[in-house]
């Protein structure tokens, strides 16, 4: 009977200990770091070029950093034309915002 009250009170540490609480779902960048050389002011969007205008992966982003990215894709007009899905690294520095080593701000 121990062992099973044990069990019982251990079993939930164990299976909520698994969930990864430093990055949520609407958030671009990570809040505390998993491992000791993660860069917090980077993050990454999943975009998809159609005819029909980009489609985000992730709907839960803030509308400022749709904006950036849809002004990203104007600005670089010959090197995003293709209609596929992009994978575009996001990172915040202390002169502006950088999408795949490009300036925005």
């Amino acid at each position: 009977m121990k062992r099973i009250v044990y069990l019982l009170v251990f079993l939930p540490l164990i299976v909520f200990s698994q969930i990864d609480l430093t990055k949520d779902k609407e958030q671009l960048y990570r809040s505390v770091s998993s491992h000791p050389y993660q860069n917090l002011n980077a993050g990454e969007i999943v975009v998809n070029k159609s005819m029909y205008g980009l489609i985000f992966e992730n709907q839960k982003l803030s509308e400022e950093t749709k904006k950036t990215v849809k002004r990203f894709f104007k600005q670089s007009l010959n090197k995003y034309s293709v209609l596929k899905k992009y994978h575009l690294k996001i990172e915040r520095r202390f002169d502006g915002i950088y999408i795949d080593n490009i300036k925005l701000r």
